[in-house]
This record gives structure tokens, sequence and C-alpha cells, in this order.
């Protein structure tokens, strides 16, 4: 009775974390009506799609990476005002509890968006703090509870890693291989498709401007390497630990890169006049990564 309860409760978090990235995503889009539904149902689909199958059985690794990924597209492609800091302060203490391999990836994205906000990092601060705090409960709780960890490895091989025929370096070849094969041709598709939207902005001049679509890229390979760095180091069986298990811990590096993608394209649709602007814009905000500057006035 106790597993099926939480198998219940795992599978209604998925559920929740798929909606509030699709609702995030409209919200920091601006997108109403029926822009906003087709949006929403697509944004819940990818979500869905990235293996429906890991959440339905109670894995947490479809549970965090939905919450990591909606604190992203709040603190890199959203405002910069003082309620969506608060509501990805809430995200990321969320996410760093959900599972530890989501705490080196919520720093990154700290790092990302004190770059981002550049003067403004003042702002920051309550996702600062709730993100250390997270990551300090999980560390107390662990211990307190004598729960076991898992094996963090000796960081001192590193130097290794560049050394062809030390362990370091073919354990990095293999855990680069696996993540290379599962993550496949949809994030290569998807990387494609937001530097395609980036050169094709520049050259044909569109006045396209997404604040975050080379950040949200960052955080996807900066978490993809250090989880290959990690386990490189570590002294985990790389068959039974890793290789067998990457379709799982790829999941928020595909997901990363498709709602990125999906951002990415809707900012061109209405550089095209497809979409109607963003009516959430209007603050002052950094923008890290303009993707074109607009068409500047004729004279």
């Amino acid at each position: 009775l106790d597993r099926e309860v939480a198998l219940r409760v795992s599978q209604a978090l998925v559920a929740s974390g798929a909606a509030l990235t699709a609702f995030t995503v409209v919200a920091t889009q601006g997108l109403v009506r029926r822009a906003g539904m087709v949006i929403a149902a697509l944004v819940a689909a990818i979500c869905w799609g990235m293996n429906a199958e890991v959440g339905l059985s109670g894995f947490v690794d479809l549970t965090w990476p939905p919450v990591l990924v909606s604190a992203a597209v709040l603190l890199l492609c959203g405002r910069d005002d003082r309620r969506t800091m608060w509501r990805a302060a809430v995200l990321v203490a969320a996410a760093a509890l959900m599972k530890s391999e989501a705490q080196p990836a919520v720093l990154l994205l700290l790092v990302l968006a004190g770059i981002r906000a550049r003067g403004g990092w003042r702002r920051l601060l309550p996702v600062a703090g709730a993100a250390f705090a997270a990551i300090a409960t999980w560390t107390v709780v662990t211990v307190v509870t004598n729960a076991p960890t898992e094996e963090r490895g000796d960081w001192s091989r590193v130097v290794d890693l560049a050394r062809p025929g030390t362990e370091p370096h073919e354990r990095l070849v293999e855990v680069l291989s696996s993540i290379v094969d599962q993550a496949g041709w949809l994030v290569l598709a998807g990387v494609v498709g937001v530097l395609a939207c980036i050169i094709v902005g520049r050259l044909a001049r569109l006045p396209v401007d997404q604040p975050g679509a080379i950040s949200m890229l960052l955080l996807a390979a900066g978490y993809a390497a250090f989880l290959a760095v990690s386990l490189a180091v570590s002294e985990e069986d790389l068959e039974g630990y890793f290789v067998t298990g990457t379709y799982r811990y790829v999941i928020v590096v595909r997901l990363l890169v498709m709602v990125d993608l999906v951002i990415v394209w809707l900012a061109a649709l209405r550089a095209l006049g497809v979409v109607a602007p963003n009516p959430t814009e209007g603050s002052p905000r950094s923008r890290d990564t303009a993707i074109a500057p607009a068409v500047p006035p004729t004279p």
C-alpha cells in the first residue's frame, strides 16, 4: 500500500511538472487564447515525450527536470522583477530537494542567471539563498539519517582525463559515447534549430530578440559535461550504474534544448508578424543573447 501511494504521488508530481513547464513558457512569452493553448499543449507533450515511462514508473528523473527547466525559463528568458525571482527561488529549491543530480544543474543555472543580471545581481539573492538552503538541507538530512550517499569519486584525477590510456580518460570516452547515443538526433536537431534561427535572424536583419536563447543551450551542455566528468573520475561500475541508465540522465538535457527551441521559434514568428508581440515585455532587462538587433529606423 505504501509503495502504491508513493507511486501515485510521484506520478502526480510528474504531471504537475509538465503542466508547470507549459504554464511557465506561456506566461513568460505573454501568450493568450489560441496561441497560448497551442504552445501549452506542445510544451506539455514535449515534457511527457522525454520518457513518460520513466515518470510513470516512480523514477524521479522526469520529476525534477521540468521544475528546473521552468526555473531556467524564468531566470534566463523572462523578466527580472521581484515576483519572477521569488517564483524562481521556489522552483530551484524544489528541484534541488528532489534529487542530488539536480544540484549541480541548479548551481550552473545560478551562474548563468548572474551573468545575465550583470549589475542587477542583487535581485538573484532570493534565488541563491533558496538554492543553497535546499542543498544544505539535503546534506544535513543525509548526515542525520545516515542515509547512503553516492560515490563522488576522486576529483584529483581530473588531470588524467586528457591523457589517453588512463582509466579516467577511458571512462570519459565511454560516458560521452553513451550520452551522445542517448541524446541522439533530437538534441542535435534542437540545437541546429536554435542556431539556425539565430543565424538567419542576423543575416535577414529580422527584429528577433529572445534573451536566454544561448544560455539555455549552455545550461544543457554544462550539465552534460559535469555528468560526464563526475562519472569519469568516480569508481562506480559504469556498466551497471550509468550506461544502462543513460536514457534517464539525459532527460533534462533534451528537455532544456527542446523548450529552448520552442521559445526561440516563437520569437522568430513574432519577428515575422505571425504571433503578436509579447505584452509582458517592457521592464528593463539584461539581454544576454539578443538573436539579432532590431532593424534600425530608416533616416
